[in-house]
């Protein structure tokens, strides 16, 4: 088993993202440059004027204009529009606005136990965990798989069926990962807890938790920015995949963090804070579909 550990974190490891600190967020060399070359210095505008009546008032005010324009040229031009800085869904275009509540009316949805697609998609995870084996609705392998208690539907409450269907993807996208993570890490951590508590992460970065409800609860500005127009699409169908797929990359790092920082049950909350860190500088270094189907690709792949 040790082995095989030791060939998931190497694999894990495999792309780009591993040649910078994980957790350490560095300024872009375009944050930097319009830092440093486009910040109006009014000191030296206010200084023409007042040296020996050199510059006429004129002057300095033509000056001044000229800092502005390169100023706002500089604003325009940044990969980041204004409202979206503020992490605030209230002030993103209205389009967007529109586009992203109508992802979250599907995304946001309760468990319903009385439901019998949900109650079908509970079986489809069991077969999925436990293949040659009968479906129990409430059985000690749910705790096994990483729930809770023997009846999972009490763990839905955070991540509503959302966090259920994320867990079947990972499963049928990448089966190999997704047996590999079950059963080495059976004493290790909880797995489905894991998974969902993932999915609400997520939420929370899109503005739809709890801690922060209409704010994206994102450490970096730019981070809402990308996430936002990576997981929206026109097709709705689209959009689960994104959305989906950045879920499977950033439980992959949770999954290698945990052994990284030979954590316990109790440090969860820390893994995940983490893994929230690794998942901002992924999207700021990298950030498109390819990157994440590619690096998904080759977790599955070094299995």
């Amino acid at each position: 088993m040790s082995s095989e550990i030791r060939r998931r974190k190497q694999t894990v490891g495999t792309d780009d993202t591993d040649s910078e600190p994980l957790l350490k967020e560095q300024p872009s060399k375009r944050e930097t440059n319009y830092k440093s070359n486009y910040t109006p210095n009014l000191y030296l505008a206010s200084t023409a004027v007042t040296e020996d009546n050199a510059v006429s008032r004129y002057q300095f005010y033509a000056l001044l204009l000229n800092y502005l324009r390169k100023f706002w040229d500089a604003l325009s031009s940044f990969p980041i529009s204004v409202p979206y800085l503020h992490n605030d869904i209230g002030t993103i275009p209205e389009t967007t606005r529109i586009e992203l509540q109508r992802f979250r009316e599907i995304a946001t949805k309760p468990f319903d136990s009385q439901n019998p697609e949900h109650e079908q998609r509970l079986t489809d995870l069991w077969y999925a965990a436990f293949p040659d084996r009968p479906v129990e609705r409430i059985s000690q392998q749910w705790k096994v798989l990483g729930f809770q208690g023997t009846n999972p539907a009490t763990d839905f409450r955070g991540s509503g069926i959302f966090g259920l269907n994320c867990l079947i993807y990972l499963a049928t996208k990448y089966p190999k990962a997704f047996s590999h993570m079950i059963h080495v890490n059976e004493e290790s951590y909880p797995f489905a807890i894991a998974g969902l508590n993932v999915t609400m992460l997520l939420f929370e970065l899109l503005g739809w938790g709890f801690k922060t409800p209409g704010k994206s609860t994102a450490k970096n500005p730019t981070t809402f920015a990308k996430i936002v127009p990576l997981i929206l699409h026109s097709e709705l169908d689209r959009t689960i995949i994104i959305f989906s797929e950045l879920y499977c990359a950033t439980f992959f790092s949770v999954d290698l963090l945990w052994f990284e920082m030979k954590a316990s049950y109790f440090d969860f909350p820390k893994v995940i804070e983490k893994a929230q860190e690794w998942l901002e500088t992924f999207l700021r270094t990298k950030g498109t579909e390819e990157d994440i189907f590619e690096r998904n690709r080759a977790v599955e792949s070094g299995f």
